[in-house]
């Protein structure tokens, strides 16, 4: 029995480094595991910004144009739609653009953006009109566009009007990775 164990004499190194080489291997396995899990992360949290960007800023101009201001009285309800009105027809012609910061701020400039624009289409026949804004919300290199449709008779049009009967239907969501 003694002679059996002299003969294995030796083996205790090459068995040490045989499992620090699988463990260096497990481990550098894990770092590559964890390394993706976190860039993994990070890209799904700028499809998220990006994401509630557009549906956000895309909503709060909806209801910037649909609700009417509590200080609003029948005294200056006129003016209200001339100032709605003039906003709407630069909005169509110009757009917005922002920037949002960490903390939900508007900012003249930013990681994180976003681009409205706004189409209008009037329906002399049925007497409606139609005002389809769009919202590309970009985080990162991520983006996410979201419109939605404002339906309102043209006899309450004056010029904008109130919107209360506009119908919102929010369409064609779409998410995309911006090309660099």
């Amino acid at each position: 029995m003694r002679s059996r164990i002299r003969s294995q004499k030796g083996i205790a190194l090459p068995l040490v480094l045989l499992f620090v080489i699988v463990l260096i291997l497990l481990g550098f396995g894990l770092s590559i595991f964890g390394y993706y899990e976190a860039t993994s992360a990070i890209r799904e949290e700028h499809i998220a910004k990006a994401f509630y960007i557009a549906r956000g800023s895309v909503a709060a101009l909806t209801d910037y144009l649909t609700k009417i201001p509590g200080d609003v009285t029948e005294n200056n309800i006129q003016e209200y739609q001339e100032d709605v009105s003039i906003f709407v027809d630069e909005l169509v012609s110009h757009g917005i653009k922002g920037f949002y910061e960490a903390g939900g701020t508007i900012s003249s400039e930013g990681l994180s953006n976003f681009v409205i624009t706004a189409e209008s289409y009037k329906d002399t026949t049925t007497k409606t009109g139609k005002l389809e804004l769009t919202s590309v919300g970009t985080s990162g290199k991520f983006s996410h566009e979201a419109s939605i449709q404002l339906k309102y008779l043209l006899a309450e049009y004056k010029p904008f009007g109130l919107v209360d009967c506009a119908v919102h239907e929010i369409h064609g969501e779409r998410r995309r990775e911006a090309q660099q």
